[in-house]
């Protein structure tokens, strides 16, 4: 294990205008999605509507983020990226009127999330894609790492705002914030120089689509990431889609308890992002410490129901967030280490899918489990299967032979030996 020295991807001027960008949108974007959630709970007072609401945010890209990823390596993806957010920031608008008017019910929410779900399918794959455009490859650990930190800081902070704009003022004011927040990133994107556009391709688009599969089948490491990190998002990660329903119902702290348990999260988050951008690790490692990350959430979830105190929650949630976000973060660097530049696009959207399509079931799963079976039991029953994969295939790992990676030699001139 390496650590890494001096300024790392920071010190990329292009991607230091796109992380300041990336900062803000992300902060919007958490005030956001904590309004959706705490006015699905509103308007339904049920935990399957919230979870019904979170699957219609992240759902559509289990479905499309695959044919999506295909016209990523076809296209420029930081222009590709300014479109996108425009059309995000409408939606943002569209929500902020909607509440305003006084006509937005449990209905329209779900279409209008759906929207911005299918939206959020095609940004996905670019925005996996853009950090490997500005970056030379040896910076790309270091710069995912530093942007899972500002996306967490974001994390901390938004609930914090999105809280007391809850108490304090219309929700539309949330939505609107997040509308806002768009501008600085797209004229960030405007002003990070372009990569060329991949050459026009001959072969067919379900062509393509099936090497970008063949691609990740192939490479062990992928294939195996693949499979952990839809099992992590599905049954580990999936409490913090129905957090409102923890807050008002487990712990009964209504809007302020929902900001401090996503903050809490967020905090877990954020530490183990900066942990994670400091280290430099070959893909074993990699693969290992990711697999240690899962199992820590798995763990803070399974003790999370057993006692009802929010500072014990807030606790768990700490550690679920620590658990969830280093299982990511070294997750996707692997992934995007292993992965060949040509398929990058098709390959960073299959990770997307899994990630977030995972969690998009899980926050549904979860959420019609807490309806039926309760809390407690509902909670236990998805902590214990996010405990069986991981260990499963930890023992395996831990006996098999070690193979080369490429991702050693990668960033091997980054760090100096502990």
């Amino acid at each position: 294990m390496k650590i890494a020295r001096g300024a790392g991807a920071l010190g990329n001027r292009a991607f230091f205008i796109y992380s300041i960008g990336s900062g803000a949108s992300s902060l919007g974007l958490w005030v956001q999605r904590l309004a959706l959630g705490w006015l699905a709970w509103q308007l339904s007072h049920s935990g399957l509507w919230v979870g019904v609401i979170a699957f219609s945010l992240f759902g559509p890209i289990l479905f499309f983020s695959a044919l999506f990823g295909v016209l990523v390596d076809r296209l420029e993806p930081l222009r590709t990226a300014m479109a996108v957010n425009m059309l995000m920031g409408g939606w943002a608008t569209l929500l902020a009127l909607l509440s305003i008017a006084g006509i937005l019910d449990i209905w329209l929410l779900f279409l209008v999330s759906v929207a911005i779900g299918m939206t959020s399918a095609a940004y996905a794959p670019i925005r996996l894609s853009i950090i490997p455009s500005i970056v030379p490859r040896e910076l790309l650990a270091s710069a995912i790492g530093i942007s899972s930190m500002i996306f967490n800081t974001s994390r901390l902070i938004g609930p914090a705002v999105a809280g007391l704009v809850l108490v304090t003022l219309p929700i539309a004011a949330a939505f609107a914030i997040n509308a806002l927040s768009y501008i600085p990133l797209i004229y960030a994107l405007s002003k990070v120089p372009p990569r060329a556009a991949a050459p026009r391709s001959r072969e067919t688009f379900l062509s393509q689509l099936a090497q970008g599969f063949a691609h990740a089948s192939a490479n062990r490491f992928i294939r195996v990431q693949l499979l952990l990190t839809g099992w992590a998002a599905l049954f580990g990660r999936s409490i913090l889609e129905v957090l409102p329903v923890y807050a008002d119902r487990f712990y009964s702290s209504g809007a302020i308890g929902l900001a401090a348990l996503s903050g809490a999260a967020g905090g877990g988050a954020l530490l183990v992002a900066f942990l994670t951008s400091r280290l430099v690790l070959d893909s074993r490692q990699l693969q290992l410490g990711s697999i240690m990350f899962t199992v820590v959430n798995a763990f803070a979830l399974l003790f999370l129901p057993f006692w009802n105190s929010l500072w014990f929650g807030l606790a768990c949630v700490t550690l679920i967030g620590f658990g969830s976000t280093g299982s990511a973060v070294l997750s996707q660097t692997l992934v995007q280490m292993e992965v060949d530049d040509r398929m990058r696009g098709r390959v960073s959207s299959l990770w997307g899918m899994a990630n977030l399509g995972g969690a998009a079931f899980g926050g549904l799963a979860l959420g019609g489990l807490l309806q039926l079976l309760g809390i407690p039991v509902g909670t236990v029953a998805t902590a214990s299967f996010a405990l069986a994969l991981p260990l499963m295939v930890w023992y395996f790992i831990r006996h098999e032979p070690q193979a080369p990676s490429t991702a050693a030699t990668v960033v091997e001139q980054q760090a100096d030996e502990i």
